[in-house]
Formats: C-alpha cells, sequence, structure tokens
C-alpha cells in the first residue's frame, strides 16, 4: 500500500517503509504519513507475510512467529527483494533514499532488514521495540545510516522499556547518530513523536 501514490515520478527523492507489529496489518501505520516530517516522503506500508487466525482482527499479519527470528529473517530477505525490485521497476532518475519505520516486531524486522541486507540508510525509526537476540551475533559490516530515533513508553506491559536503553547501547557503540525518547504511554505511537522527528529529513 503507498499512501500518496500520486507523488510516486522518476523525480522521487526518498521513501520511507513502515513495518507494522505483530497482528496488525498494512493498514495500521498509515496514519503517520499525514504528519511532517513523512508526509515529504513516498510512503510504502507493506503487509507481514504471515497471515494470522485472529479472532479479534480479520486481515492480521505478521513478519514471523514470536521468538522464531528465523522467520523474521527470511521476511527481511523477501522484502528486500521486494524493495530492491520496487526501486528499479519506477526507472527513478536517482536512488531515492530510503528510511525505514518500524513498530513492535516490524522495529525488529526493520533492524535484520537495515543491518544485514541494506547497503545504506537514511533514517531508521524504532518505536516500541527490542534488539533480535541474533544482532548479537552479527559479524559483517555495518552500513551508513544518517539517524536512528528509538522511543518507547515508559509503561509499555508488550515490551519492557529497558529494550530501549539496550538498542541505544548497541548502535550507539558502533558510532551511530542515535536518538532516543521516552514517553508516558503503553505499547503505542506517542503525538509528540512527530515533533521530535520534526527536524529529521526524509
Amino acid at each position: 500500500m503507498i499512501s500518496n501514490l500520486d507523488t510516486l515520478n522518476n523525480k522521487t527523492k526518498s521513501i520511507t517503509f513502515f513495518l507494522h507489529g505483530y497482528g496488525a496489518n498494512q493498514s495500521d501505520l498509515v496514519f503517520m504519513s499525514e504528519f511532517h516530517p513523512f508526509s515529504n516522503s513516498l510512503c510504502v506500508f507493506p503487509q507481514g507475510f504471515y497471515k494470522l487466525d485472529n479472532s479479534y482482527q480479520i486481515e492480521s499479519f505478521s513478519w514471523g512467529d514470536i521468538g522464531n527470528y528465523e522467520n523474521i529473517i527470511k521476511s527481511a530477505e523477501l522484502l528486500n527483494s521486494i524493495i530492491n525490485e520496487f526501486i528499479s521497476l519506477n526507472k527513478f532518475n536517482k536512488v531515492p533514499e530510503i528510511s525505514i519505520v518500524g513498530f513492535s516486531q516490524g522495529g525488529m524486522m526493520a533492524q535484520i532488514l537495515a543491518i544485514n541486507y541494506l547497503t545504506k540508510l537514511n533514517n531508521l525509526i524504532l518505536l516500541s521495540t527490542l534488539l533480535p537476540p541474533i544482532m548479537y551475533d552479527y559479524s559483517g559490516s555495518y552500513p551508513p545510516m544518517n539517524k536512528i530515533f528509538i522511543s518507547h513508553g515508559t509503561e509499555d506491559n508488550v515490551i519492557d522499556p529497558s529494550n530501549a536503553d539496550l538498542i541505544f547501547d548497541y548502535y550507539k557503540k558502533y558510532n551511530y547518530y542515535v536518538e532516543i525518547k521516552k514517553y508516558i504511554m503503553g505499547h503505542t505511537i506517542h503525538n509528540n513523536l512527530f515533533k521530535d522527528l520534526s527536524e529529521y529529513l526524509f
């Protein structure tokens, strides 16, 4: 799904991919494209590759089973192929800058995709997520990234808020520009996020 398809042309300068959380779908984060700074970018909302049997939500998907990181790795590999094909088919004058926003399980997926498959990244925005354990075993090279932003709710009872600090420490040791914000909220997205990202270029 592309929320602002009318902005897609061969002069498109930036693309932001939004990766939803476990049990949600491609529509879950579409509202974010209406706010600055994301409104400056072509916003693309992929859908998880695994359909879930969820009695509370008909269209329910994930990027892999919880705790099964092999499935998430496969999803990251497949999504990377889709991104490359999308860029190739649209024949952009210049390859657009890529940013990724990941919420919850989508944030884990975003990190695996960014580190293992992408050669460079503009911004990596990690919302209410955790560091995939497989990252501790990663021994490859780390791609250049402009900025990494981490946010988490102090009252999150789904993913412990301490995970935000673990993510911050992990990427900081590789000399990335990393910013962290904690909001008084649960497992969700705070309205102040958009203001805190207002100086980021997408």
